[in-house]
């Protein structure tokens, strides 16, 4: 009960979310007014747009959206630009090729945003279940289909774009090697939050990434120079943080 004043939903009690609300204020709108371009690729799942147009990112706050509406175990799997669809990726293996995809779409705004200020909300679908990988990452790592996926990712270090700030949402998956991975996309002193955790990258993390996530976190709070904090973030929950 008491979550729900914090926006927290259940559904598995007697109503159901269909999507954001025109009442919510995005950290896309709140940045536009500080003059900044923001796009949205990848995953949504804030409303299904494809029945309810005004669900769209577009509508809410994002200048562009390349991306589907949900994760990828849910049919029909729609691929959108903006408010057009551009097919429909459906089940199984031709969901391979959405990495990629994304990828491109996020280096391409980068590139065209020149110095001028921007924010990417970049959710890439996997490794979301079922796993799929394009044929150049299939089969290639040591960690079966979540391994090839992941690899699959780091196409997006390796074009050397760097972030202040990445929101990953991993849940049970959040492993020494896609730590590694995102800490190499930010800036220096740039911010990772991860679930139920906001920390700031600096050395004594970046000692600590190929620790058990525990360990990992505690590191973080037992960091002198690190500040406490609230923050509402991760499944609902609002915990105590230092950044």
């Amino acid at each position: 009960v008491m979550l729900k004043g914090l926006g927290v939903l259940d559904i598995h009690e007697e109503y159901v979310g269909r999507g954001i609300s025109d009442a919510e204020i995005t950290l896309a709108e709140g940045l536009k007014t500080a003059g900044y371009k923001t796009c949205m690729i990848g995953k949504w799942h804030l409303g299904d747009y494809g029945q309810e147009p005004k669900y769209n990112p577009v509508r809410h706050g994002f200048d562009h959206y390349f991306g589907v509406p949900y994760s990828n175990d849910m049919l029909p799997f729609p691929l959108y630009r903006n408010e057009e669809k551009v097919e429909d990726i459906g089940a199984g293996e031709k969901q391979a090729k959405l990495t990629g995809l994304y990828t491109n779409e996020a280096v391409e705004f980068i590139d065209q945003s020149g110095d001028n200020p921007f924010f990417i909300y970049l959710a890439h679908t996997f490794p979301h279940q079922p796993l799929y990988a394009s044929e150049k990452f299939k089969g290639k790592s040591k960690a079966g289909a979540f391994g090839d996926a992941v690899e699959e990712t780091q196409k997006l270090i390796d074009s050397g774009k760097q972030f202040d700030i990445i929101f990953q949402d991993c849940g049970k998956y959040l492993y020494p090697k896609m730590l590694e991975m995102t800490v190499k996309l930010l800036r220096p002193g740039g911010m990772i939050v991860a679930d139920d955790t906001l920390f700031k990258v600096n050395e004594n993390v970046r000692e600590n990434l190929g620790r058990h996530t525990d360990e990992y976190n505690r590191a973080v709070f037992d960091h002198p120079r690190l500040y406490s904090t609230i923050i509402p973030i991760g499944h609902g929950l609002t915990v105590s943080v230092k950044m």
